[in-house]
């Protein structure tokens, strides 16, 4: 199915990751825990898989836009770029 740059699921967050494990740990079916939170069942696997892997929470994207950075921080750089 196609959604033309639609997303089909819902982003994670920390709260979701946590929902996942938890009923994962309580022996719920992938797909019901994916029908439930209206996220993909391959994402289920993937955050189950990483903690079982790792023994700690799968690491999240940051979401927006980046933080501006201050003048002090771009003068060293433009700087070296002067010197190339």
């Amino acid at each position: 199915m196609l959604t033309h740059g639609k997303r089909k699921y819902g982003r994670l967050s920390e709260r979701n990751v946590k929902y996942i494990v938890m009923h994962k740990i309580r022996d719920k079916s992938t797909r019901s825990i994916a029908l439930e939170m209206q996220v993909s069942i391959s994402t289920v696997k993937r955050v189950w898989a990483y903690l079982l892997t790792y023994h700690e929470y799968i690491p999240l994207k940051k979401r927006g836009r980046d933080e501006k950075v201050d003048l002090g921080e771009w003068k060293p750089i433009w700087s070296t770029q002067k010197r190339l």
